[in-house]
């Protein structure tokens, strides 16, 4: 099946093994940035996002690891890792292997970055530079959210970087656009 709509669906705990290929744009990001054929890593093309509250201490890693497993997750895509078929002469193909629910660890995920010390701009810059300059673990879906609270105004901040191998624009819209509807395991 091809990678298509990012229209949700409610993981299986042990779904049966599902390949998606990847499209032209997901399996050129993908390639970019963890292709093995390339022979050395380029850059990550990441997409980050910061989300700021006003009112400090109003997230936590533990809401936000509950609101991915219940509106995240039932994306293919976030439950997915990047698989390479490099018996292609050039560049690898690339799919998407889902994997089972339980194999996600939001431990990983979501994480609480720098507790304990207030976060000014250049303390924000100087970590956006880190997440860029460090591969993610392409054994795991190829997204993670960070949470900072303590912002030298007060706020807190929800850094979302996801590959760009996972979505394009368009894509993260349609995502954006099925977060705001009612939680599939409510209806």
């Amino acid at each position: 099946a091809a990678w298509g709509s990012a229209e949700p669906t409610r993981p299986s705990p042990t779904p049966k093994k599902v390949v998606r290929q990847a499209s032209a744009m997901s399996s050129m990001f993908g390639q970019m940035a963890v292709d093995p054929a390339w022979g050395q890593r380029l850059r990550p093309t990441l997409i980050v996002a910061n989300l700021t509250f006003k009112k400090g201490g109003s997230i936590t890693a533990d809401k936000v690891r509950a609101m991915i497993r219940d509106r995240l997750l039932v994306f293919p895509r976030f439950r997915s890792k990047v698989a390479f078929d490099s018996s292609q002469r050039f560049l690898s193909a690339i799919s998407f292997q889902e994997l089972p629910l339980g194999d996600i660890d939001l431990e990983y995920h979501v994480q609480e970055a720098g507790r304990g010390k207030s976060w000014g701009a250049p303390e924000l810059d100087a970590f956006i530079s880190q997440i860029y300059s460090q591969d993610m673990d392409h054994e795991k879906p190829l997204w993670q959210f960070y949470v900072i609270n303590q912002m030298a105004d007060g706020s807190d901040m929800l850094m979302a970087v996801i590959d760009h191998a996972i979505g394009d624009g368009t894509t993260m819209v349609e995502v954006r656009a099925w977060r705001t509807l009612p939680c599939p395991a409510s209806n």
